[in-house]
């Protein structure tokens, strides 16, 4: 092209006067034909463009008018004047049928260019999904659906039934363990002088295993203390249910010591002939009886064999001294009440009595 350019220019400085009515016609005819071109074709484009526009229009245009969705009954708006304010409680079909509440958020605003062309769109669902496609029935409203609980009893029955019950079950004691228990309680009250206490926890430990005869008797020796008319009741009972039970004899007996009545006591002890090495306090119990109805001879042999049976026990000596002295075996009772001295547990009315009789009868032996 710029050889072409130089050619011209050339020709054109050679002979100005042939190419000059080609510059001054330029202007006039080469640009009208320009312009015309211009116009041409912007209206072949414009016309294609309607002529697309039109076809569109007439391609997508509804024949008929479509029908609106149908709604949910339980769907209930509850203010529809501002997007934002929009609120529905959904009932769904569910078995629990809980309570939904709508709280939409800010709807989005279409563009000015789509609302001609804006249209509602319906969307064939099966019957599960249409619950679903209801919440959000219109297009620019975006909902977050936030659950209420309406019925805390009914939600909390049914977490319930949901998670299995836990079984806590409290530590079941036996039967020995419980009267070990209550035979400890009956002990410390024992020990605080409280024997009314002693016998309810002793009683409420015989009643769970009646037969256990340990736990009976401590139980029949605090009810002496207490009620002694409930407790002779109680021992001529289970005499009359056990008659062989020696250690029903013996309470029963030292009950009625305690009230002297000393031949029903003797009565009693009479009924059963228990081992002496096994039942040293009932037989020192039969020599008392012995004693206090004059069967001296009988009680002094009853505490001999109990002396050599239980040498450190004061009690037989002196009582073995009181019946020798009746007898009129004076040395013997001065050096069996030396004896019973001796013993540092012997009772206190007992010492006292033993002190006296001793001394009594050092002054009245030559």
């Amino acid at each position: 092209m710029s050889v072409v350019n130089e050619v011209l220019r050339d020709l054109s400085q050679r002979q100005p006067e042939a190419y000059a009515h080609l510059r001054a016609e330029t202007p006039t005819t080469i640009a009208p034909n320009r312009h015309g071109l211009m116009w041409l074709l912007m209206a072949l484009i414009l016309s294609s463009l309607l002529a697309l526009y039109w076809w569109q229009s007439r391609e997508h245009a509804p024949t008929t008018k479509p029908a609106a969705p149908a709604s949910n009954p339980s769907l209930v708006a509850a203010n529809t004047t501002a997007a934002t304010d929009v609120q529905a409680v959904i009932e769904l079909p569910a078995a629990g049928a809980q309570q939904y509440h709508v709280e939409p958020l800010a709807a989005a605003q279409p563009a000015a260019d789509d609302i001609e062309l804006a249209e509602i769109k319906l969307v064939t669902t099966t019957a599960s999904e249409r619950n679903k496609e209801e919440i959000s029935t219109t297009k620019p409203l975006v909902a977050k659906v936030q659950q209420t609980k309406t019925n805390v009893s009914a939600d909390s029955s049914a977490a319930n039934s949901n998670t299995p019950p836990i079984d806590i079950k409290p530590a079941v004691l036996s039967v020995a363990e419980q009267q070990q228990t209550l035979s400890q309680s009956a002990q410390l009250a024992l020990s605080r002088g409280d024997v009314v206490a002693a016998e309810k926890w002793l009683r409420e430990a015989h009643e769970l295993a009646p037969d256990e005869t340990s736990v009976r008797n401590s139980w029949l020796k605090t009810l002496i203390a207490v009620d002694s008319a409930r407790a002779e009741t109680q021992l001529q009972l289970l005499l009359q249910r056990h008659p062989e039970d020696w250690l029903l004899r013996e309470l029963l007996a030292s009950l009625w010591i305690r009230q002297q009545r000393f031949d029903a006591a003797l009565s009693t002890l009479h009924a059963a002939s228990p081992p002496m090495a096994n039942a040293a306090d009932y037989y020192a119990l039969k020599a008392l009886a012995l004693q206090q109805t004059d069967k001296h001879p009988e009680a002094l042999s009853l505490y001999r064999a109990l002396m050599q049976l239980q040498p450190q026990h004061g009690a037989h000596y002196a009582g073995a001294a009181i019946s020798a002295e009746r007898i009129g075996d004076i040395n013997f009772a001065n050096q069996a009440y030396g004896r019973a001295l001796a013993d540092l547990q012997l009772p206190a009315p007992l010492r006292a009595y033993a002190e006296q009789r001793r001394r009594q009868l050092l002054q009245a032996t030559p």
